[in-house]
């Protein structure tokens, strides 16, 4: 059995030693740290707002200290985004563009059709943003929808092609669009 040096030891204790003040000063800064982070505060009782926006009842939550503006501004930008989008709305963006009042564009129009027409090459047309003049014959906020005839499919469907949309960025902020047919709608 070896025989150890009493220096040897001295030098195990020291940095044994060293090891428990640099650990103690980490676990220190780590309670000071945490203990001045803000906690999170949870309601039992939501913040909430709701109204009807784009074409159902939409309602946002919030279990957090989230003001009541907050939440009525994020209920606010859909009202923005269906006064582009609509295609139920006779004076959005999308509508215009698909009546042929317009063929210049904004940059969320733009993107939002780059992405389609991405989408709908990429799956070889199964997503296609021209669909909807096939979905509106079924007329979903009706009464009573009603399944349409194959003739009115077939016919609806002539006007379903993607490839023949397309969207440019002007370089100078502006956008256009080019379609022989509506987005979601046959002219």
């Amino acid at each position: 059995m070896p025989v150890y040096s009493g220096n040897y030891s001295m030098k195990k204790f020291n940095k044994i030693k060293c090891f428990s003040y640099v650990f103690t000063v980490i676990l220190a800064l780590g309670f000071v740290l945490t203990a001045c982070e803000k906690p999170a505060v949870t309601l039992t009782t939501p913040e909430s707002v709701n109204g009807f926006k784009l074409n159902t009842f939409v309602q946002i939550d919030s279990y957090t200290s989230v003001s009541k503006n907050t939440l009525t501004e994020a209920l606010n930008l859909c009202d923005y985004y269906e006064n582009i989008f609509s295609r139920t709305k006779e004076d959005s963006e999308l509508s215009k563009v698909n009546s042929n009042q317009t063929t210049s564009i904004s940059k969320e129009m733009y993107e939002l059709v780059s992405a389609g027409l991405e989408y709908a090459a990429l799956s070889n047309g199964a997503f296609d943003i021209t669909i909807g003049s096939v979905s509106r014959l079924w007329d979903f906020t009706a009464e009573s929808p009603k399944v349409p005839d194959s003739g009115r499919i077939a016919e609806a469907l002539t006007h379903v092609d993607y490839t023949r949309v397309s969207v440019s960025d002007n370089g100078d902020g502006t956008y256009s669009i080019s379609k022989p047919c509506g987005i979601t709608e046959s002219s």
